[in-house]
């Protein structure tokens, strides 16, 4: 007999389990007449899982592994699911269609055979659905169609598709991946153990408001979900207070702004007048939160308000309305959820968008990316329609308000080692370009605003981006200019325009952002022969790639690749970003060839960065035989004098901008006493 036969009855539920180590259960179901005894003792079960999970005797645990357990969990899970589903839709459905699934839910307490009979009737509809059908026929094809939904958004698919990338699947798809699950064997009882969770981390954001918990589920997943810290009873009531002053509200007659930010201090500030005549226990700073949780709730912006509050949290994802959003973290990766953002919410973003870019999102223009930036949050939305996207929506919101890392917390999360810090930091005080490449999410502008914190203070820095991603001022010191510039497409203010005027605004360091298009390219390189010097990243997977790109896409001389400077390589293992290598790329007129010098890499196999001496004096040697009166050992005695300041640095576990700054004025003297 096949194991998805198993049914569970309360005689041999009672015989399974232990009657020492589980009195209460035993005693509670040893009796008991009800046909379907499961759920009883599964919703025990649930309840005291911590105490029973360990104690249950079951004669599969010598077949079963626990990935086929855990399925047959799963698939309970959905069971229910569709028997709910099934008690609001039956009167609706055909008395075929109703006997099929009285036979599956009701004639016996569980049986998984007789439960995939719905799927196997629905299939059986949907082949059809080109021919011609009968008015009962498609009244049935519509009803069941919510069958196969919630199935699609059930844990055994989501399982399913993360663990074996399988999007469609049935019972024989069961089979064939679960070998053990065809076995026959003889029909015995299980309890089946819920899903664990193993808490990673836990942490408050926005006023110690939230918590924000990180844990693996029981298939090795990291997920992620929040909680409001606030008081139970008003917990239960928010639904009830939202009503009730959403009402006053709309009956007031004061102006709603179109700019979400004054929006929400407006909101805020009448929810929290409108809860002293309601609720007079809360203490004022109580209704202070409880109106912040009230307004988020009113302006369907909850969810994705209360992650931009983490500054761990880089980047949240949407791929369409039916799927879960998940996000990018900082610390731990990529991180599924189970929330998943309603029709509602859905639209309320498109028009908080709108609104704000004052660009139009149809049919006809059916991308658009705007940048709210207010005290509450920073952030970079994009969002994409039909027929841009396939089906529905997608929505892309990239966090830059996220925790500002330095030099040193990236030494600490083992992006790079002290050596090629004290060795970036040893470039820009001589000016050397900087070019960061690498993948999508690989760490580019991370690093390069980390690099910028550590610029001398007498430096004036010109930035122009599309989008404002670098740092503020961190010092009253400290000199910035910043360009916004429209895309490329615009061409009254392009990049590539903006690029050609920095000839005249007398820059000590210029940071281009992200380097994209050809245009912009030829741009950057027209400033560095000019003798500009400054900080840009682009995209690339290798260095080959990169030079592939500039010379034969772009038409970018070879002779112009000597004014680079260095390049760096990022590159990302799952969560982890880090340096992979640092070139410096000469071009020999003489000979016609490239040469690319690598100045560090990273060993895998011996998990740590490896520094070539030799190439690191050819460098030096290429860029200074010209411009200083440095010999090579001077050279070395400042970029030592700088490693042990980094090192100093992290000793203390603390950035200290003026200890850096003296640092450089120290270089300053001993290069004037030569």
């Amino acid at each position: 007999m096949d194991i998805f036969q198993v049914v569970i009855s309360p005689n041999q539920t009672t015989k399974s389990l232990s009657y020492k180590l589980l009195p209460n259960l035993s005693s509670r179901f040893k009796n008991c007449d009800h046909s379907d005894c499961f759920d009883c003792i599964f919703s025990y079960f649930i309840k005291h899982k911590d105490k029973i999970i360990e104690e249950v005797v079951c004669p599969f645990n010598q077949v079963l592994s626990k990935e086929e357990i855990n399925v047959l969990s799963l698939l309970r899970e959905l069971y229910i699911s569709f028997q709910k589903k099934y008690s609001k839709k039956r009167k609706k459905l055909s008395r075929s269609s109703k006997k099929i699934l009285s036979n599956t839910f009701f004639k016996e307490p569980f049986s998984i055979i007789r439960f995939y009979e719905i799927l196997d009737y629905h299939s059986e509809l949907s082949d059809n659905s080109n021919k011609k059908m009968n008015r009962n026929e498609k009244k049935n094809q519509k009803i069941l169609s919510g069958f196969e939904k919630l199935k699609y958004k059930s844990k055994i698919s989501q399982y399913l598709r993360i663990s074996y990338a399988i999007l469609s699947w049935n019972i024989n798809t069961l089979k064939k991946i679960f070998v053990n699950l065809t076995q026959s064997m003889p029909i015995k009882s299980r309890i089946i153990p819920n899903n664990q969770e193993k808490l990673i981390t836990r942490y408050q954001v926005f006023q110690d408001l939230i918590d924000i918990i990180i844990y693996e589920n029981n298939i090795h997943c990291k997920k992620i979900r929040y909680e409001i810290n606030l008081r139970s009873d008003v917990l239960s009531k928010l639904d009830q207070i939202l009503e009730f002053v959403s009402l006053k509200v709309r009956k007031s007659d004061f102006l709603i702004s179109s700019n979400l930010s004054e929006r929400i201090n407006d909101i805020s500030c009448k929810f929290f007048h409108y809860l002293a005549g309601y609720y007079n226990s809360l203490t004022s700073e109580d209704r202070k939160k409880v109106s912040l949780i009230l307004m988020l709730r009113y302006l369907k912006f909850e969810k994705i308000f209360i992650f931009l509050q983490d500054e761990m949290i880089e980047e949240i994802f949407i791929d369409e309305i039916e799927t879960p959003l998940y996000i990018n973290h900082q610390r731990y990766g990529r991180l599924e959820s189970d929330l998943m953002l309603s029709n509602v919410e859905i639209e309320a973003i498109k028009t908080y968008v709108c609104l704000e870019s004052k660009k139009r999102l149809d049919l006809e223009h059916p991308n658009v990316m705007h940048v709210f930036q207010s005290k509450y949050f920073y952030a970079r939305f994009s969002v994409d329609i039909y027929p841009s996207h396939w089906k529905n929506i997608a929505i892309d919101i990239r966090n830059l308000k996220k925790k500002t890392l330095t030099l040193l917390d990236l030494v600490n999360l083992k992006t790079l080692n002290i050596e090629i810090a004290s060795f970036i930091l040893f470039s820009v005080y001589f000016r050397i370009n900087i070019t960061i490449v690498g993948e999508v999410n690989s760490g580019k502008t991370t690093l390069l605003n980390a690099i910028d914190m550590y610029a001398p203070s007498h430096f004036r820095k010109i930035y122009v981006e599309e989008n404002i991603e670098t740092l503020g001022k961190i010092n009253n010191l400290s000199h910035q200019l910043k360009y916004i510039v429209k895309p490329e497409a615009l061409e009254k203010d392009s990049k590539q325009k903006q690029i050609y005027k920095l000839l005249h605004r007398s820059g000590d360091f210029i940071i281009l952002g992200e380097i994209l298009s050809n245009l912009e390219t030829h741009a950057m390189f027209h400033c560095l022969s000019a003798g500009l010097k400054g900080l840009q990243t682009t995209h690339a997977s290798s260095i080959n790639g990169l030079i592939n790109r500039w010379i034969f896409h772009y038409n970018i001389n070879q002779s112009c690749l000597n004014d680079l400077g260095i390049i760096i390589l990022m590159k990302r293992t799952n969560h982890q970003r880090f340096i992979h290598s640092i070139y410096q790329i000469v071009y020999i007129p003489v000979l016609k060839e490239i040469k690319i010098l690598k100045l560090f890499n990273f060993d895998f196999q011996e998990h740590r960065w490896k520094k070539n001496a030799l190439q690191i004096q050819e460098f030096l040697d290429n860029k200074y035989k010209n411009i200083f009166i440095l010999k090579r050992n001077q050279l070395q005695s400042i970029l030592d004098k700088i490693k042990e300041v980094i090192i100093e640095l992290n000793n203390n576990k603390k950035f200290n901008f003026f200890q850096i700054d003296q640092l450089y004025r120290n270089i300053n003297t001993f290069i004037s006493e030569i």
